[in-house]
């Protein structure tokens, strides 16, 4: 009939959190880490630590490419030590042994360490220790990502993929440097879709699939790393400026104002709109779920009411 419906729908946006005073880098404990780090993986005053926080999952997460193969590039033009350390978790041996096959293969001189991210001390510490922080995903599963309000958060500058969430929490030559990235076509992915769809590729194929059509600009990445493991005052200046945003931006005190924000907001909604479907007793509110005790009340001999009086029985009935 050409009617157009009005949908008054409220969409805020309201960003994960992260703790700013639990990363902060001027503290003691944080030069302290940092020290013990350096001297548990070898680093001199003037080597470059270079970090990544995550899942380690070529298929589900980030190919290792753009990063080992870059920083490999970006050691080699600048004569620099430079050490990879690596914090998150693999899903089994075979994955972390496939890890460090494409480090031989991909950065051959570099140096690539990794901590287990599931302990508490190393995931939290390790942030003190680092450089650089580097995360370069190219996943449909990847959205808003925390590691990289976690790295602004403890003074650190980032080299990241420019995707998905990541476009919103980095600024790009302010608190580290986009990395373009580059996706197959609208309808190129119908065929991966169907089979994900019958059930012949499970999510993990499906996803790991998607990514073998997202390519990371490897020059661009090679460029950023040279920029930052060259500059010291660039990186003091773009962790300095992470490290505001995350203040003014993603800590939890800010974050938790905009929630009660929204609350008051909606408590004003509940309490001056106009009820439209008002609730009937001969029908259940939510069709869909019905409330079990009066759609099978028939069932029992009896059902609750408020004539019916009940007192403390025997405990050793």
């Amino acid at each position: 009939m050409g009617a157009k419906a009005k949908l008054a729908h409220q969409l805020p946006i309201i960003p994960l959190g992260v703790d700013c005073e639990a990363f902060d880098p001027s503290t003691k404990e944080a030069k302290d880490a940092r020290q013990a780090f350096c001297k548990r993986f070898g680093a001199g005053e003037d080597d470059i630590i270079c970090l990544f926080v995550g899942r380690l999952a070529f298929h589900a997460k980030a190919s290792p490419m753009p990063i080992h193969a870059r920083l490999e590039e970006a050691a080699k033009r600048t004569g620099r030590k430079v050490i990879l350390l690596l914090s998150g978790w693999f899903g089994s041996d075979t994955v972390r042994d496939q890890f460090a096959t494409a480090a031989k293969i991909l950065a051959p001189t570099l140096k690539v360490v990794s901590v287990d991210g599931w302990q508490k001390d190393s995931r939290f510490r390790v942030w003190q220790a680092a450089d650089i922080f580097a995360t370069m995903p190219d996943n449909i599963q990847e959205t808003f990502g925390l590691t990289p309000i976690e790295a602004m958060a403890a003074g650190i500058p980032m080299v990241g993929s420019e995707w998905d969430g990541y476009r919103d929490t980095i600024i790009n030559g302010e608190t580290g440097f986009f990395v373009p990235t580059l996706m197959a076509a609208p309808g190129d992915g119908e065929d991966p879709a169907f089979c994900h769809d019958a059930g012949a590729d499970d999510y993990d194929h499906f996803v790991g699939g998607s990514a073998q059509f997202v390519a990371v600009d490897p020059i661009k990445a090679a460029n950023c790393f040279e920029a930052l493991t060259t500059n010291k005052e660039l990186r003091l200046k773009m962790g300095e400026a992470g490290r505001r945003r995350a203040e003014t931006v993603y800590d939890w005190k800010v974050i938790i104002d905009q929630y009660q924000l929204l609350w008051s907001e909606l408590e004003g909604h509940r309490k001056n709109v106009r009820v439209v479907a008002p609730k009937r007793d001969d029908y259940p509110a939510y069709p869909a779920r019905t409330d079990p005790f009066d759609l099978f009340q028939h069932y029992p001999t009896a059902v609750m009411d408020d004539d019916r009086v009940f007192d403390i029985g025997n405990k050793d009935l």
